[in-house]
């Protein structure tokens, strides 16, 4: 996982994660190969709504995206709200 603030608010994320995309049907459902990898790099925005609210948006890249079956999109988009 990398999160290096360069200025201004804006960062430079990057990281590997694992994601599940069948339904679950219990232990057996654990198994490695319905797992997909994705390889991730991008920047984000950090910014205060209130006192007690913060949030950030996030532009990432995957670059395993081709490897996926059915390939996926290459760039995700995600909002977080911290409180």
């Amino acid at each position: 996982f990398l999160d290096y603030r360069l200025r201004y608010g804006i960062y430079v994320n990057g990281g590997f994660e694992q994601n599940y995309n069948t339904g679950f049907t219990g232990l057996q459902g654990l198994k490695p190969d319905l797992w997909t990898g994705s390889a991730l790099l991008g920047l984000s925005k950090k910014y205060q709504v209130s006192d007690k609210l913060k949030g950030s948006i996030i532009l990432l890249y995957d670059f395993l995206h081709r490897q996926h079956f059915p390939e996926t999109e290459a760039f995700k988009f995600r909002i977080g709200y911290e409180f």
